[in-house]
């Protein structure tokens, strides 16, 4: 597997900073793999037309414009196809080098990949688009529990006015904390818990032929604190 992160040490490094960042341990990190290798995913995912879209009554009006790939393990051989730098990207991410990064990063030493990729994978957003403000999903089909996002941002020359920033929540205080727009190359991470309130709530006010793209993945644990963790599925927010 080609490796495209090299500052290892940089998750031990940044410990401190991750776990008390507010309103919930998170981190921004730009530049972070090699750009050659993003410019790739980037050009490859433009081209790609296999993209799925959940028409459901139950996201219509918090998911917006929104379309995603995989959508089921099968569906990973259309991007092993059409865009293997992303696929083999999305899989160097849950490489036991890059899991050892993320755990020294946020403390989750027993931190697992999901190589299905169920809910993750890549996401791509149209104009217009917006995903509502939310606590995501903890548990997967295999009754894991989801504890850490990372997203990884594919967008050159992105501007502000476009919108399609990330938005961190404090539940507390009911404001918004942290705008973080969707910069080419750019990793966001972030721990998951009942106040890891977050979304891109503002719609796209880009140009019909620019879209939003990212990469998704989402880390586990097998033995999770039930004093914590109660399973659910997502909640919205409106605050």
């Amino acid at each position: 597997m080609v490796n495209i992160f090299n500052d290892y040490d940089l998750g031990q490094k940044l410990n401190f900073s991750y776990t008390n960042n507010k309103p919930f341990p998170n981190i921004v990190l730009d530049d972070f793999i090699d750009s050659n290798v993003a410019h790739k995913c980037f050009y490859e995912l433009k081209q790609f037309n296999e993209w799925g879209h959940d028409p459901s009554d139950y996201v219509k009006n918090h998911q917006v414009n929104k379309f995603f790939i995989p959508w089921d393990f099968e569906s990973l051989k259309y991007l092993k196809q059409s865009a293997p730098t992303v696929y083999n990207t999305l899989h160097y991410f849950n490489s036991e080098s890059f899991l050892q990064f993320l755990r020294n990063l946020t403390g989750i030493k027993n931190l697992i990949g999901d190589p299905t990729f169920e809910g993750g994978g890549c996401h791509k957003i149209h104009s217009g688009g917006k995903l509502s403000l939310h606590v995501d999903y903890n548990f997967n089909s295999k009754n894991q529990f989801r504890v850490l996002n990372f997203l990884l941002y594919l967008n050159p020359n992105w501007e502000e006015e476009w919108e399609g920033a990330l938005e961190l929540w404090d539940k507390k205080e009911k404001k918004c904390t942290h705008k973080i727009f969707p910069l080419f190359n750019r990793a966001v991470i972030f721990t998951l818990s009942d106040h890891s309130i977050h979304g891109h709530p503002i719609p796209l006010n880009c140009p019909e032929y620019i879209q939003r793209y990212s990469l998704a993945l989402y880390y586990f644990v097998e033995e999770p604190n039930h004093e914590i963790y109660e399973k659910r599925s997502v909640v919205w927010h409106d605050i």
